[in-house]
């Protein structure tokens, strides 16, 4: 499977973490950078 440079719009950690689990083997050199954009109040 061919995967994306660059996920951009994940909307939930939640997500993020289920796609780097079922993809674990084949994403196991890549690193991830998860940066919160929620609303500063």
């Amino acid at each position: 499977m061919r995967h994306r440079q660059c996920l951009e719009l994940i909307d939930s950690q939640a997500h993020l973490h289920g796609f780097l689990d079922a993809h674990r083997d084949e994403l196991r050199d890549v690193r991830a950078v998860l940066l919160c954009c929620c609303e500063i109040r």
